[in-house]
């Protein structure tokens, strides 16, 4: 029985479902708002978790989390309270079921992903990062751009969504390209922030992985003065070049080992080809989107997810 915890919309979903019928897998799905049985026993003899209504050999988190507050209780005076009272509860139930191999993906690493330790963790891997600096100080933004001459911004933890009133708010461009000028105009002390030296790509890579398969795609967004600072601002009209990627065996060696730091077993990575040939990690999305990835690359990695969930013998140790 393969659990799937999903959102109700969400295509790649749908796909890897229909596979999963193909291979007569039986499955169940619940989506963002799906209310999920739970029982936790702790006790000097004996400890025990029951989850999603039944039995489950695996569990995928595809997007979204667990929900064990009823729906009624959702929303009201006491919502707030009893969703703080759950985070452990999700947070529990992900590191015990990990430990016994059964869950693939996971809320609790994209809810609370830190780019700041994942740059850290990539270092210490041997990964090649962008030299990164997060500062409250005007001096040091100076220092950094004296250096590089052109450096770039991003948000530490998730993109600004701020509504001022009924007419304006302030949202994220992504990556930003920051200049001398702009820092110049700053109080000499300001909130804590993180800026980048801007390095020139040959193209860009995403990995998506899962379980112990890796599907690289090379995206030649370089070429587009739109997509340029970040490919995310996609040009419809003249979308990026994608193609197949096979990664060196070293950088996917490098990558293997971050990811059992990590102890992660599904996402997304990013990295950069240098003109000076170097990969450059960037940053990894543990829900990250990958059907776009199966379809320009004829990677089929929907079906192969069913097949990895279908087997009951893949155990999901990488």
């Amino acid at each position: 029985m393969v659990a799937i915890v999903s959102e109700e919309y969400d295509k790649t979903t749908d796909i890897v479902i229909e596979w999963l019928h193909y291979f007569k897998t039986k499955y169940s799905r619940f989506n963002s708002f799906d209310r999920n049985d739970l029982s936790i026993g702790l006790s000097d003899k004996k400890n025990f978790l029951q989850i999603c209504n039944s039995e489950v050999d695996k569990i995928w988190i595809r997007r979204g989390r667990f929900q064990f507050i009823p729906t009624d209780l959702r929303y009201g005076v006491f919502s707030n309270y009893l969703k703080k009272e759950e985070g452990p509860l999700l947070e529990y139930c992900e590191e015990i079921l990990r430990d016994d191999n059964i869950i693939i993906g996971s809320y609790i690493e994209e809810i609370f992903n830190n780019k700041i330790l994942n740059l850290h963790i990539a270092k210490k891997c041997g990964l090649s990062i962008p030299e990164t600096l997060i500062t409250n100080n005007k001096s040091d933004l100076l220092n950094l751009i004296q250096r590089h001459k052109k450096i770039i911004t991003k948000s530490i933890f998730l993109p600004p969504n701020i509504k001022l009133d009924t007419d304006y708010k302030i949202s994220s461009r992504g990556t930003t390209i920051i200049k001398k000028k702009q820092i110049e105009l700053m109080e000499e002390t300001i909130a804590p922030t993180l800026v980048q030296e801007y390095i020139e790509k040959q193209f860009e890579v995403r990995v998506f992985f899962f379980l112990n398969k890796f599907y690289s795609m090379a995206i030649f967004s370089q070429r587009d003065r739109k997509t340029l600072i970040d490919f995310r601002n996609y040009n419809k009209t003249k979308p990026n070049r994608f193609v197949p990627f096979v990664l060196p065996s070293d950088v996917l060696n490098k990558i293997k080992s971050f990811i059992k730091k990590k102890r992660i077993k599904s996402g997304s990575i990013d990295l950069i080809f240098t003109k000076k040939e170097e990969f450059v990690f960037l940053e990894i999305n543990p829900q990250g989107q990958f059907n776009w990835v199966s379809e320009n690359c004829n990677y089929y990695i929907e079906k192969e997810i069913a097949e990895m969930l279908s087997d009951k013998k893949n155990n999901g140790k990488n």
